[in-house]
């Protein structure tokens, strides 16, 4: 299970993201909110990205990442992440 982001570079909006240390870690099942271009729909992609991604496949970001207390880094996530948008449902619905 995805915990904690750590830190991102060089991938849209998150050219240095950094996770807060007051911020909480991600649930079995999160909603991520905010307003207009704060980086929503980036951050599903990045997600999407990392959790499909072997290596070799495609040029990853640059990321570390915690999964239940294991680091991980560069290498992406072997278990399956679902990742929904409301872009995803229009997309689907139309």
């Amino acid at each position: 299970r995805l915990k904690r982001i750590k830190k991102i570079e060089d991938f849209g909006i998150f050219q240095n993201f950094s996770w807060d240390s007051n911020t909480r870690d991600f649930s079995t099942r999160n909603i991520i909110y905010g307003w207009n271009y704060s980086g929503k729909t980036t951050l599903s992609r990045f997600i999407e990205a990392i959790s499909i991604h072997t290596s070799g496949d495609i040029e990853a970001p640059k990321y570390f990442i915690d999964i239940d207390n294991n680091g991980a880094s560069q290498k992406g996530i072997s278990s399956k992440i679902d990742v929904s948008s409301s872009m995803l449902i229009e997309f689907s619905s139309s």
